[in-house]
């Protein structure tokens, strides 16, 4: 069955379906009584059936059909429907703001290849053929890694056979030395200068928004250095000053039972000062520092610098290539089975592919 014409009118108004017959140069108009009989073969579906008489879409229940009219367009158009956004969700903004920090380290590599004859038999000349004259060997690559504050380290080169393997297995060698020196997070270094800056600052330089906030809950959970037992939550700068930065690890911390659960979000006073944690016109700011080299980065949310945690274990290193994608990658795949580590990658197409992952 073919769909002849549709009316284009609002889907409310009354409507007349006819099925036109053709035989030769004879035509006739039939009234279709009942449309869910003449298109109820149209699905698999054994149960009852519901047509939009616009898309002739069918739909198993008559509730679906109601949901579908305001929206349908009619025949070979895609039903749209419009939801406004509710008001304080109308506004977009960047929130992602790790994305923006530097990669820690960044490896710069290229391989060279020699090109190695190929004796092959005579084709026949009976149907068409490729004759293959020559092969692509690599012979020797070499490598700079850069570090995120510029200080390069290489260039590692090597010159003999089974290049991409070995490129491979110094690259994984030296990447447990990247991250162990990413796990040596260097303490902050500030100049008078710095601190001119933190002080001075009335914006966060992560998310550009105000460091002062109308009303903040300036609270932070504090634990017993010597048991690790929960006690209660506090201001920053009063458990600073009063437990004297003794920071207790995560792995000493004992578990919450359930009143110390209860405790964090209706405790309305500081364990220490008795003072509101709620404080009005608050300054909410931190020092952002650069871990790789302690150098001040500004004056930042207590939120958005734990979003800029470096993970050791995480962090991705990046290895760039010249024409990765046309030439390197094919060298690559070769060697990466031999090698341990899960392999991800994003193909262009089923012989070329822009992006490799090999780790854990």
């Amino acid at each position: 069955m073919i769909v002849h014409r549709i009316s284009e009118k609002d889907g409310e108004i009354r409507r007349i379906n006819l099925m036109i017959t053709k035989q030769g140069e004879n035509t006739h108009y039939s009234y279709v009584k009942r449309l869910t009989a003449l298109l109820f073969n149209q699905t698999k579906h054994g149960g009852a059936k519901h047509f939009c008489e616009r898309c002739l879409h069918a739909y198993t229940t008559r509730d679906l059909l109601e949901r579908h009219k305001p929206e349908c367009k009619g025949l070979l158009k895609s039903p749209t429907r419009t939801e406004m956004p509710k008001v304080g969700q109308n506004k977009m903004a960047f929130t992602s703001h790790y994305k923006q920090m530097k990669v820690p380290y960044v490896v710069y590599a290229d391989f060279e290849c020699v090109l190695r004859k190929m004796y092959t038999c005579k084709p026949s000349n009976k149907q068409s053929f490729t004759v293959k004259t020559e092969k692509h060997e690599p012979c020797g690559f070499s490598y700079l890694v850069t570090r995120s504050d510029g200080q390069t380290f290489g260039p590692f080169k090597y010159r003999e056979e089974d290049a991409v393997f070995v490129f491979l297995t110094w690259l994984q060698n030296h990447e447990k030395e990247m991250r162990e020196d990413m796990a040596n997070k260097r303490h902050l270094v500030m100049t008078r200068e710095d601190w001119q800056k933190h002080r001075n600052a009335t914006e966060c330089h992560i998310c550009n928004k105000s460091l002062v906030r109308d009303l903040y809950c300036d609270s932070m959970a504090v634990y017993d250095p010597d048991s690790g037992k929960y006690c209660g939550q506090s201001h920053r700068r009063c458990f600073h000053q009063a437990a004297k930065n003794k920071y207790v690890p995560c792995d000493r911390r004992k578990p919450k039972d359930e009143i110390d659960r209860w405790n964090p979000n209706n405790q309305e006073t500081c364990l220490f000062s008795a003072d509101p944690l709620l404080v009005p016109n608050f300054k909410d700011s931190v020092r952002d520092h650069d871990h790789m080299t302690g150098r001040y980065r500004g004056a930042a949310h207590n939120e958005c610098n734990f979003k800029l945690k470096l993970s050791p274990k995480t962090a991705p290193i990046q290895v760039l290539f010249h024409n990765l994608k046309g030439y390197d990658g094919h060298l690559l795949m070769q060697a990466m089975t031999r090698v341990q580590g899960e392999i991800k990658c994003i193909p262009t197409n089923t012989e070329n592919t822009s992006h490799f992952h090999l780790g854990i």
